[in-house]
């Protein structure tokens, strides 16, 4: 029997190993994995404890890590040949996930302006609010902090 999606799409590997697991979840890491623009994988860091998230979790996050990932290559970090992003994440006192998500180009500041929603930025939002969570924006002189909680289960 064949996994349900082999179409090169990016997160097809995400729903294969969910088929092949019974559709219990994947691992928050290999899904944050699977959304990374081809090329450029060396210059996203991501970093945090094993965490499984749930099959019904799976894709809105996917998206939301989709959405993050193209607003950087047109708008942020990865749009510069210096730029980078950190993505890490711990587990708090109330099981959910606190993701901080940083974009930095050396000796220049991103031209996204975290505080201004584009579509993208308002599906990630409503993505969010939708699975229980919050996120807000910090900047710094290096870049800005996306930062985001969402509910494990």
């Amino acid at each position: 029997m064949q996994p349900p999606l082999q179409d090169g799409s990016m997160s097809w590997h995400v729903y294969t190993e969910i088929w092949l697991s019974g559709w219990s979840g994947t691992k928050f890491h290999d899904l944050i994995e699977a959304e990374m623009p081809s090329g450029l994988a060396n210059r996203i860091n991501i970093s945090g404890p094993e965490v499984k998230i749930s099959a019904l979790r799976v894709q809105p996050i996917s998206l939301i890590f989709h959405e993050l990932m193209g607003n950087s290559v047109i708008h942020g970090a990865l749009r510069a040949l210096n730029g980078s992003i950190r993505i890490k994440w711990i587990i708090d006192t109330k099981n959910a996930i606190e993701i901080e998500w940083r974009e930095m180009i050396e000796d220049e500041a991103p031209e996204s302006d975290p505080d201004k929603l584009g579509i993208g930025l308002q599906l990630v939002t409503s993505l969010v609010e939708q699975l229980g969570g919050r996120t807000w924006t910090s900047r710094t002189p290096e870049g800005f902090n996306r930062f985001f909680e969402l509910a494990i289960e």
